[in-house]
């Protein structure tokens, strides 16, 4: 008889986009020896992990035998997503393809972390990385984008988030970590991400990878190394500077937002602080 395939003990890291998905994955890699996967210079940083919307995505659709490549080079494969929690849509209606059943049975025996971070951090970021490839949001303030439709047409981009964030959070066995939490004290988060998958962490200092900050340095670690330390989509700041949300938010936004989104934003500890408090700090 044949020996059978090994059962694949994969990681999955779940956020609503520009919520520091790469940030988690990048450190954990770091951490976890078992995770530390590799691809030949050149490839895409994608190759150092599995992004579940590439295997039905429009463009750079991931094959099959790519994706189970990338899943069985290592001990523990990281895969990433941005798809609700019950797989109904994701970011964009190019990658919104449902993952075939096999991959299907990887995703549901999976150890999942889904990151979250303050919705208004999260909206001026992504204002700034959609304004680099959609047109129409460039011309938006921030308080527009917030409520602007999602491409579903069945909410706007606020809505989409607290859908996003109470779907994930209502899965059983998620491991909830704030994006400020790892940033600000990033080994205990690091000790609670290796006690929930069963990891021993390397405890490596410092804790979090380096930050890159340009596009040239993603490059050259691109076309340099093997395994390189980040995987962040930096975005063009050049072009699109990033949009402080405590300075230029207007008092009714921030009503809506407290209105509509209260019990996310006082279970996960934020506020929306007046404009009133920002400026006199």
């Amino acid at each position: 008889m044949p020996p059978q395939p090994r059962k694949i003990e994969a990681i999955l890291v779940a956020s609503h986009p520009r919520s520091g998905t790469h940030l988690v994955l990048d450190t954990i890699r770091r951490q976890i020896p078992a995770t530390a996967g590799w691809r030949l210079p050149g490839l895409p940083l994608d190759h150092l992990y599995l992004n579940l919307e590439r295997l039905g995505a429009d463009w750079r659709r991931f094959e099959p035998a790519l994706a189970w490549r990338i899943l069985r080079r290592v001990k523990r494969p990281l895969m990433k997503t941005h798809f609700r929690a019950d797989f109904s849509d994701s970011w964009s209606a190019g990658e919104s393809v449902v993952p075939a059943a096999e991959f299907q049975e990887v995703v549901n025996a999976a150890r999942v972390i889904y990151v979250v971070r303050h919705p208004l951090a999260v909206m001026s970021s992504y204002m700034q990385f959609l304004s680099a490839i959609h047109p129409d949001v460039r011309g938006m303030s921030l308080d527009d984008f917030i409520f602007s439709p999602h491409w579903t047409g069945q909410t706007d981009r606020l809505g989409w988030w607290c859908a996003h964030v109470q779907g994930w959070r209502a899965r059983p066995d998620t491991l909830l970590l704030r994006y400020e939490d790892l940033v600000a004290s990033p080994r205990p988060s690091v000790e609670k991400i290796a006690a929930h998958i069963g990891e021993t962490p390397r405890l490596r200092e410092p804790y979090l990878p380096p930050k890159i900050t340009s596009l040239a340095q993603t490059r050259l670690n691109r076309l340099t190394r093997l395994s390189p330390p980040s995987t962040a989509i930096v975005g063009n700041s050049a072009r699109f500077p990033l949009v402080d949300w405590r300075k230029t938010l207007k008092p009714e936004t921030r009503e809506a937002v407290r209105a509509r989104c209260g019990a996310l934003l006082e279970t996960f500890g934020y506020e929306v602080p007046g404009i009133d408090s920002v400026v006199g700090e």
